[in-house]
């Protein structure tokens, strides 16, 4: 498997795919991290009574985004798009936040933050 410069992933020889990735994390308590096909911090200050923040990917992926009371960043899957899903999560007796990685076979084109989703 190699990677490319732009943070692609080729699946190898006979596999002819080359693979994207990002991976989404938290720091601080107010920063939302994008990193792999592209990288980006998104500001975000979460409070306890704050509805969660939703992260759209290009690819159809939806994540819910919080901040929980552990101080750790939280993010769960509310739907699914076309890229492989992969979650590690966050600690709180080791200061870690969940970390979602996220592996498709076509280019990641955006990642939208907001903090109200409309529903039927």
């Amino acid at each position: 498997m190699r990677r490319g410069a732009d943070g692609s992933v080729d699946a190898g020889a006979g596999a002819g795919a080359v693979m994207h990735k990002l991976t989404i994390t938290g720091a601080s308590d107010d920063l939302i991290e994008i990193g792999g096909d592209f990288s980006e911090e998104i500001g975000w200050y979460h409070n306890d009574d704050d509805e969660p923040g939703y992260l759209a990917v290009s690819d159809g992926t939806m994540l819910s985004v919080s901040y929980d009371k552990d101080g750790i960043w939280r993010f769960a899957l509310v739907s699914r798009g076309r890229a492989q899903i992969a979650k590690v999560e966050g600690i709180a007796d080791a200061d870690t936040n969940d970390v979602v990685t996220l592996t498709c076979d076509e280019p990641f084109k955006h990642v939208l933050f907001g903090t109200k989703m409309a529903r039927p």
